[in-house]
């Protein structure tokens, strides 16, 4: 498999992974919307991101990325880098529903698809790099 292809099927899996990890937080999202109201929409989406990393870690640890990094301190990676991604969209999506448009739904969209590609960055240059093999 040439370079190119390997980062295409890498992408098209992180995609993938990425698609079922946002439907678990979307849902995630709209119950707890549904179930404690608008005001708690930046707890909510706290809640339902968690949701969207724990799929994303398992469908990115197993299937999307081969690295010499142990389970652990993969994991320890990606929860910090993720927690980060999750508290900035967290607050980018209360702010865009607050003060640009009252949709959940679309502000939803918007972050997700920012967070698409800055996720994949991260996860191929951070958490799950491969290491040099010394010899």
């Amino acid at each position: 498999m040439t370079p190119v292809s390997a980062i295409g099927t890498a992408f098209a899996r992180h995609i993938a992974v990425g698609l079922i990890a946002t439907a678990s937080n979307y849902a995630t999202l709209m119950g707890l919307l549904w179930f404690l109201a608008k005001p708690y929409i930046f707890w909510s989406a706290i809640a339902a991101n968690l949701t969207g990393i724990l799929v994303a870690f398992a469908g990115n640890y197993f299937w999307v990325h081969r690295s010499g990094r142990t389970f652990s301190t993969s994991l320890t990676l990606f929860v910090a880098a993720y927690t980060t991604v999750a508290l900035a969209s967290s607050a980018a999506l209360a702010g865009f529903y607050r003060y640009v448009l009252a949709n959940v739904t679309i502000g939803f969209l918007v972050i997700t698809a920012i967070t698409a590609v800055i996720t994949y960055f991260i996860n191929k240059k951070l958490v799950f790099a491969v290491r040099p093999q010394v010899q």
